[in-house]
């Protein structure tokens, strides 16, 4: 009886050993931070697509970032597990969101809007969304990030505005979401200047 409590003892110790190692060491690399208290999940939730699937929807990073105008954007990027898989299957959804607080105050997927193909074969926007079959790995998440241009920071571009002056973006806030290694399963690498 004794043996038996002991071996069972030790088998829970050494299949905790691993995750308690990993917990302890995770605050150490990449530090968390939540989005502000303002910013409703429900909202964000609402928009992260497709909007009809009312799966958890978790916020792996997000970004404050204000230019010399001064014109200020919230960004966000979610990870979205859809109760509902799509017809080909897909189970998660990623996705780059945005807001201007001082005009449109809803969520919206980014998107980017091309000038129109003569032969039609490209299409008129991108939206910075893509669906996954298995949980995405942070390979994945940073390939998306990179495609759509979105980075732990200030946008690097800056670009002449109508009076001829040229903008730049800097960086108000910003973070990793404490989601991100739970729902991912991996640390995060990457990480906002500090």
């Amino acid at each position: 009886m004794l043996l038996r409590y002991r071996l069972r003892t030790l088998l829970i110790v050494l299949a905790l050993a691993p995750p308690l190692v990993w917990f302890v060491a995770w605050p150490l690399s990449v530090r968390t931070k939540e989005p502000p208290a303002s910013w409703k999940l429900a909202e964000i939730a609402d928009a992260a697509p497709p909007r009809s699937d009312r799966g958890p929807v978790h916020v792996l990073a997000w970004k404050i970032v204000e230019d010399d105008r001064p014109l200020r954007v919230e960004y966000c990027l979610v990870l979205k597990q859809l109760a509902q898989p799509t017809q080909q299957q897909e189970r998660w959804s990623l996705a780059s969101l945005v807001r201007v607080p001082s005009g449109d105050k809803e969520w919206d997927v980014v998107t980017w809007w091309m000038a129109l193909d003569p032969e039609f074969k490209t299409p008129p926007l991108v939206m910075h969304q893509q669906h996954f079959r298995e949980r995405p790995t942070n390979s994945d998440i940073y390939a998306f990030m990179d495609k759509c241009n979105w980075r732990l920071g200030a946008d690097a571009d800056s670009y002449i505005g109508i009076s001829g002056k040229v903008n730049e973006s800097y960086l108000i806030d910003g973070g990793i979401g404490r989601a991100w290694p739970w729902v991912i399963g991996q640390r995060p690498t990457r990480s906002f200047p500090r």
